[in-house]
């Protein structure tokens, strides 16, 4: 999903489902524009990979663990 940031700052990105202050995470110094974001109301984690040269987002919804297990045939291993 491609999301704009109008002026929205970096620091108080919202999450997508519950609409509440998500929490940013940079895994990697050497990606500065990929962030992890997660949101502590609803327990969704998302990955924003925002565009340096405008003020939009991609932003993808990352599995939950449930997924996994399903996929896995739910053996939880």
């Amino acid at each position: 999903m491609g999301v704009s940031l109008g002026e929205t700052p970096l620091s108080s990105v919202l999450c997508l489902s519950c609409d509440r202050e998500m929490t940013l995470h940079q895994p990697d110094d050497g990606f500065p524009e990929r962030m992890l974001a997660t949101c502590s109301h609803c327990r969704l984690w998302y990955l924003w990979d925002f565009d340096t040269d405008s003020n939009e987002a991609v932003v993808v919804l990352l599995p939950d663990r449930d997924y996994f297990k399903s996929i896995a045939g739910g053996s939880g291993a």
